[in-house]
């Protein structure tokens, strides 16, 4: 299944740190980082920091924080 991945890739070309965000569709994140890669034109050499991820896990990551809140905030007008 080919989903949405989003990340932010930090690599060096000819000297200059380059940090850029991507948005890339994949079948897994092997995948979105051998396109990174291909996309920037760089080696696994060159790339010093990556951070991949796809929108359901941030989106269950707010939902949950957001239902939390809720939870808590709720909680404090009981008392």
């Amino acid at each position: 299944m080919i989903q949405k991945y989003f990340g932010r890739v930090s690599f060096l070309d000819r000297g200059l740190l380059i940090s850029t965000v991507f948005v890339l569709n994949a079948k897994s994140i092997s995948q979105v980082y051998q396109l990174i890669q291909v996309k920037f034109e760089i080696t696994e050499e060159q790339i010093l920091d990556l951070k991949i991820t796809n929108r359901n896990a941030i989106k269950t990551h707010k939902d949950s924080s957001l239902k939390q809140w809720m939870e808590k905030r709720k909680a404090g007008e009981q008392r």
